[in-house]
């Protein structure tokens, strides 16, 4: 179980959100391949790793300031 504050989260809530993350960083990585503006991809793939790391250290932020720039 992670802890946040006075509540327990089970894995089981993290893990959709994360294979998510890792499905949206598969179509960032192919985007990047062929677009034009790569800046904005590569802040996103970079937002993504950020949060994926968070999660897993339990520290998800819903209302993360580093909302993706898409």
């Amino acid at each position: 179980m992670v802890e946040k504050g006075n509540k327990h989260y089970s894995k089981k809530i993290y893990q959709p959100a994360i294979e998510n993350w890792k499905k949206a960083m598969d179509y960032y990585e192919e985007a990047l391949k062929t677009a034009v503006e790569k800046e904005k991809i590569k802040e996103n793939i970079t937002i993504l790793k950020e949060s994926l790391f968070n999660a897993y250290k339990g520290k998800v932020n819903v209302h993360n300031k580093n909302a993706l720039k898409a």
